[in-house]
């Protein structure tokens, strides 16, 4: 029989860091507007590791697209889905 580990696999911390970035990526663009976040803020909002962005997304342009692309295609999905749920044409 194989030992077993009492250590947590990274896996699931690397996928809560992601969605922590995300999350905080949203909040500081609400509160602070695209121009003024800095990584230092979205570190902070998120207490990831410093090098969590770059590891994550490359970039914190690329952090922010992406929180800005999933919040909309979240927020747009029931709209999609009450579309798709409509009767068509007489």
């Amino acid at each position: 029989m194989a030992p077993t580990s009492s250590i947590p696999s990274e896996a699931p911390m690397r996928g809560r860091a992601r969605e922590a970035l995300l999350a905080a990526a949203v909040r500081c663009i609400h509160e602070k507007g695209y121009a003024h976040t800095t990584q230092r803020d979205l570190l902070a909002a998120s207490g990831a590791n410093p090098r969590s962005i770059t590891y994550h997304f490359g970039s914190k342009e690329r952090l922010m697209a992406t929180a800005l692309a999933e919040t909309f295609r979240r927020r747009s999905e029931p709209v999609m889905e009450a579309g798709e749920a409509a009767p068509g044409p007489a």
